[in-house]
């Protein structure tokens, strides 16, 4: 009898210690932006600093998580604004345009696109994820250029004020939240 009750009570305290396992919550994700009706999730975050953390901790430059996920929120919800009004004026990024600018990044290294792309994965991205970064990038670019259509500037300080104006400008007329 005292074999069953002792296995009555390690039964017990297993299925109690479950329960409780079971109650905690265990965060799966959750919404760090929000700009108007769109939203920016912590997985979407912690996949882009994913890259940055590699390359600066192989720089030996330490960066403190909360630091980098702030920048990478502010970055996303800059990337949010950019393509809504690229979509209102019609641009976009095709798979030509793209393809071709992965040739040039692989051209200016003296390396052919498929050592490119196998540097980037070990950088620890995927092909898609750093193609994804090169689109946003060309799509910014592609917005830069017509929004400063007419106002001709070479000097890359002035170039990034301006482009921090417009940015400010676009936060300033839409619903921005950031829950970090």
């Amino acid at each position: 009898m005292r074999v069953g009750l002792s296995t009555a009570v390690l039964t017990l305290a297993v299925l109690v210690s479950s329960a409780s396992d079971a109650a905690k919550p265990v965060l799966v994700d959750g919404i760090v932006g929000i700009v108007d009706d769109e939203i920016i999730l912590r997985s979407q975050v912690w996949s882009r600093a994913r890259k940055f953390k590699k390359s600066l901790e192989r720089a030996g430059t330490p960066v403190p998580q909360g630091a980098l996920e702030a920048k990478i929120v502010d970055r996303m919800i800059d990337d949010l604004l950019i393509a809504r009004e690229a979509r209102l004026l019609k641009l976009s990024v095709e798979p030509p345009e793209l393809d071709n600018a992965l040739d040039l990044i692989a051209q200016q290294n003296k390396i052919t696109k498929a050592k490119l792309l196998e540097a980037v994965v070990a950088e620890g991205l995927t092909p898609d994820e750093y193609k994804e970064e090169i689109r946003r990038q060309i799509l910014e670019g592609k917005w830069l250029r017509l929004r400063l259509q007419g106002r001709v500037t070479t000097d890359e300080a002035a170039f990034a004020k301006e482009r921090d104006r417009l940015l400010d400008e676009m936060r300033k007329a839409a619903f921005v939240e950031v829950r970090l």
